[in-house]
């Protein structure tokens, strides 16, 4: 399978296949309208010159109409209507000068212009200067018909390719300002040969123009110029860094210290930006952070950085492999003192004794060829997906990460192929001391929904109805507790949004190391003490539209320790 680029950015191979479909279907449409308004021109041109003969037959014949009041059959197809009681287009030979410019009024309206204006000149006799200054404006009308029509055929592909935002008209105020003076023109049927379609201009989405402003009024350093190469590097505040980069220009130079030994010494010479310097390590990492935190496009991240699409692929991937290699002790399961203080935060914040962690899934969803080897990434609400396994502590740091599994299956069968349970259930993990619980033994645990089996170290809520006061009382701490996970993964989702747009086709094979790298960072987050700024976290629900799995598995040791863990809650609550 190819790579498909970065996250899941069209390949070179099918973005060169792209580009030539449709860079064929647009000469083709190029071609057809312009042989269309050619041809139309010419038969416009031959009904003129049908006209001119009939009109000086006219004034040949007016002293001797014929005496049968005989219709001669003219061919002018869009001029008059088709005569009723024949298949031949009839125009009087009595026909009056203003009875044609009438008619030339109600082309106008119907919106044909140049027949129109045919027609008004129809009423006078047309001078052959005339004739031919009426057929080269006719020319360039139709030469900038096809050029529009092209354009836009252009842009449509552009956005296809890149999904950037190609979009011209009513997008900035010079687009604006030539859309009013083409309507102005439509209106009065005028010339305007200075005018081109402005549709090819490309700028980048609105959340980069909005990061790249100044957003601070009092702020002048955060202004933003375009030709300005190094422009992340001036002088800027935390909270721009972090709505663009997501975290501080601390935490960034620590994120380039770490990635510094592969990026730095991996750098060909010909690793080079349009002003022909090679790449530093912070505008690579940069390049690499703007990319996982927005999902830009590869196009728009050239513009904005100053480098082409091929350089951006490889620098993402470069910085992808390093931080997969130099970033993993920022993911690890706690243990000795920092694993009490883990317990101590759930059991004094939900009244949890001897709780771990939280587990939960995500669908990172997809775009895939409808192929036969896609069908099992073809989940239960119709999405191609990939399933992301995590465990996370009071603070929303990921401890345990399992990826990688297509989304077709359930959370529970995820659960069992994963390493996390051969090590809990082998004593490797969560195996601390246990605690006397109304007077059990319970070991340490993790909680999770109703889509996981209930099990020694793997508590689930009841689910039954009629629930005892104990029991019901439970499942609100249960559920409260739960919640740990569901905002860590619309913190993580929000602040990487590359895992919360759709990938278009992926390369299965690379994108768990996409998820590593966001989960890494995410935690390199909270340990830096990074803020999310407003409106960056998800508001909805991390996993929209997925409806909540049951798992009715159970062990027996399991329905005792979570029946004493209810009664512990409840006794503590009223005491």
């Amino acid at each position: 399978m190819d790579d498909g680029g970065p996250f899941g950015v069209v390949s070179d191979r099918d973005r060169e296949e792209s580009v030539g479909d449709y860079r064929s279907s647009v000469e083709a449409a190029m071609e057809i309208n312009m042989e269309e308004a050619f041809a139309e021109l010419q038969q416009k041109e031959r009904d003129r010159e049908v006209r001119h003969r009939m009109l000086n037959l006219h004034h040949h014949h007016h002293h001797h109409h014929h005496p049968h009041g005989v219709e001669l059959a003219i061919d002018l197809r869009h001029v008059v209507q088709r005569d009723s009681e024949s298949d031949n287009l009839g125009f009087e030979s009595t026909i009056e000068d203003e009875s044609v410019r009438k008619l030339g009024d109600d082309m106008e309206d119907t919106g044909d212009a140049g027949t129109a204006l045919m027609m008004h000149r129809v009423g006078g006799v047309m001078t052959e200067s005339e004739r031919e200054r009426e057929h080269e404006r006719m020319e360039r009308q139709a030469v900038f018909g096809a050029l529009a029509a092209a354009a836009v055929a252009v842009n449509v592909a552009l956005q296809s390719i890149s999904g950037a935002g190609c979009i011209a008209l009513n997008t900035t105020e010079d687009s604006s300002l030539e859309h009013r003076r083409f309507r102005k023109r439509k209106r009065k049927n005028e010339e305007d040969t200075d005018f081109i379609p402005a549709v090819l201009s490309t700028f980048a989405d609105a959340e980069v123009m909005a990061s790249l402003s100044v957003t601070e009024s009092s702020s002048k350093k955060d202004a933003f110029v375009f030709d300005d190469i190094d422009w992340f590097l001036k002088p800027r505040s935390r909270r721009w860094w972090r709505k663009l980069f997501r975290v501080s220009k601390p935490t960034f130079d620590y994120i380039c210290q770490l990635v510094k030994p592969d990026v730095e010494s991996e750098t060909p010479a010909s690793f080079q930006g349009i002003e022909g310097r090679v790449i530093t390590v912070e505008k690579q990492v940069a390049i690499a952070l703007r990319r996982l935190a927005s999902g830009d496009s590869l196009t728009t991240l050239g513009e904005l950085f100053g480098v082409g699409e091929s350089t951006v692929s490889k620098v993402i991937w470069k910085f992808v492999n390093s931080m997969e290699k130099r970033a993993r002790h920022h993911m690890k399961w706690p243990e000795g003192a920092e694993m009490e203080r883990v317990k101590a935060g759930f059991d004094v914040n939900h009244g949890l004794p001897n709780c771990c962690g939280v587990i939960d899934v995500t669908h990172i969803l997809m775009e895939l060829p409808g192929t036969e080897s896609s069908v099992d990434w073809f989940d239960r609400e119709q999405n191609y997906s990939m399933l992301m396994q995590v465990v996370v502590d009071m603070d929303m740091r990921i401890r345990d990460l399992f990826t990688g599994w297509p989304g077709s299956i359930t959370d529970s069968r995820l659960l069992r192929n994963s390493g996390f349970l051969s090590l809990c259930e082998s004593g490797e993990r969560l195996n601390g001391a246990p605690r006397i619980v109304q007077g059990l033994q319970v070991r340490e645990y993790i909680i999770g929904d109703s889509g996981y089996p209930l099990l020694p170290w793997l508590i689930n809520p009841y689910t039954t109805t009629g629930l005892s006061p104990s029991r019901d009382l439970f499942n609100l701490k249960h559920a409260s507790t739960k919640t740990v996970v569901e905002d860590a993964l619309g913190r993580l989702k929000g602040a990487w949004k590359i895992l919360h747009k759709v990938l278009w086709r992926p390369d299965i094979r690379k994108l768990p190391s996409i998820i590593l790298v966001c989960c890494l960072l995410h935690n390199i987050m909270i340990e830096a003490g990074e803020e999310i700024e407003d409106g960056v976290a998800l508001v909805g629900h991390h996993d929209e539209g997925y409806r909540q799995q049951w798992c009715l598995s159970s062990e027996a040791e399991g329905t005792l320790i979570r029946e004493a863990l209810a009664e512990h809650v409840f006794m503590n609550e009223h005491h």
